[in-house]
């Protein structure tokens, strides 16, 4: 499942609903994260398979507490940092797959300290950093030393560096003189719902894409599949199969999470099932063994005496 920035736009809007909020608690599982605000939670995951950002309840909290046994590092960090500290923002940057959300704490005397959490929600390369004020790397869910990416290095103590900028047309300029065979060259979409566009006579696809990046909010938008892409539209034209989910987020992040979960308890009682299997098939071979040399002890023994009484038949006759 592929999602573009235009999702990490919904996103955004959906996490607004916490802002003024203070965080509670801090917990973290596998490759996900969960920021408590007390009736609420924001889910951060970086997982290659579930990668993004979800308000979520109280029973999707507790099937993603029980979908991996490990805790990431960085959740520690969290705990440090953000803990107690009030979100004051959230952002996407660059109209890019990036989501930043500031938070402010009050640590005395009127002194006041900022950090951000940054998601880059980019599948397979998805991570999550924790940053001071000045953009100084506290921690990261992933490090990435030079050895494995000389143009970005992502490690504690370094300056946050954001990924290369994706070079098109912005969507103002686009809808300031809309064209067909520019369609392709805006930045800020997934290159299957431009294809889509692209698709459609330049009125319907100016109305599609000018919907999107609104000061306001994204209120009715609603999740919907065009293939195997995920994004949401205010609208459900023809050849985009519409989801009836009540979160966007959800559907990308919560719900393979939970698939995960299920996946491990299948898993386990494969594992037990298999394990019984073979230890009945051990038993049974036991079983053959042993019947394999009592027969053949019998054999022995039985064989013996009708040697010897045949010897003695043989004697008898012979005298």
């Amino acid at each position: 499942m592929s999602f573009g920035a235009e999702l990490v736009w919904i996103w955004k809007n959906e996490l607004q609903s916490c802002r003024g909020r203070r965080v509670q608690k801090a917990e973290g599982r596998g490759s996900a994260v969960m920021l408590s605000f007390g009736a609420s939670d924001i889910l951060l995951s970086w997982g290659a398979q579930n990668c993004g950002a979800a308000i979520i309840g109280s029973s999707e909290k507790k099937q993603i507490l029980s979908s991996a046994l490990s805790t990431p590092p960085i959740t520690n960090a969290l705990k440090s940092h953000i803990v107690g500290a009030e979100l004051c923002e959230v952002q996407q940057l660059r109209r890019d797959r990036i989501l930043r959300l500031c938070f402010r704490r009050t640590i005395g005397a009127g002194f006041v300290t900022e950090k951000n959490i940054i998601l880059e929600a980019m599948e397979r390369y998805s991570n999550l950093l924790l940053c001071d004020a000045d953009g100084i790397i506290l921690e990261t869910a992933r490090h990435i030393p030079p050895s494995e990416n000389s143009f970005r290095t992502i490690l504690p103590g370094l300056l946050y560096r954001l990924p290369p900028e994706f070079e098109g047309i912005t969507l103002e300029d686009w809808l300031s003189s809309p064209a067909s065979d520019t369609i392709k060259n805006i930045a800020g979409f997934g290159r299957p719902l431009l294809k889509y566009a692209a698709s459609l006579d330049l009125k319907a696809a100016e109305a599609l894409l000018g919907a999107f990046y609104a000061e306001n909010s994204s209120k009715g938008f609603y999740p919907q599949f065009i293939g195997k892409y995920l994004t949401a539209l205010p609208l459900a034209p023809d050849g985009v199969t519409r989801v009836a989910a009540a979160s966007t987020a959800g559907l990308q992040t919560v719900a393979p999470l939970a698939g995960n979960s299920l996946e491990m308890r299948r898993k386990k009682i494969h594992g037990i099932i298999e394990k019984e299997i073979k230890r009945r098939e051990k038993q049974l071979a036991d079983i053959e063994r042993l019947l394999c040399e009592s027969t053949a002890e019998n054999y022995q023994r039985w064989g013996s005496l009708i040697v010897a009484n045949l010897w003695k038949l043989t004697r008898g006759e012979s005298e």
